[in-house]
């Protein structure tokens, strides 16, 4: 099961990984990725895909600085916590 707490923790260290289809995703949505960091940072997992193919993911949701709601699915490879 992922854990919040270690997102969150990954995003602090700047040691999360973007993808391609992620910044693809932001930039049509028109949202910042400070928006997207600030959610994470307050959010709660709400959904976990512990089978989802290549790593297991939540579904987050989160709110931006000025109150917006912002969901985001993360994934975590077991190397991102060791």
């Amino acid at each position: 099961m992922i854990d919040i707490k270690d997102i969150q923790a990954l995003y602090a260290d700047k040691a999360v990984v973007l993808t391609q289809h992620f910044l693809d995703k932001i930039g049509k949505r028109g949202i910042a990725f400070a928006d997207v960091k600030s959610a994470i940072g307050v959010g709660g997992i709400i959904e976990q895909y512990p089978d989802d193919y290549s790593y297991p993911s939540a579904l987050i949701l989160g709110y931006t600085d000025d109150n917006k709601p912002l969901y985001a699915v993360m994934a975590l490879a077991e190397a991102m916590l060791g």
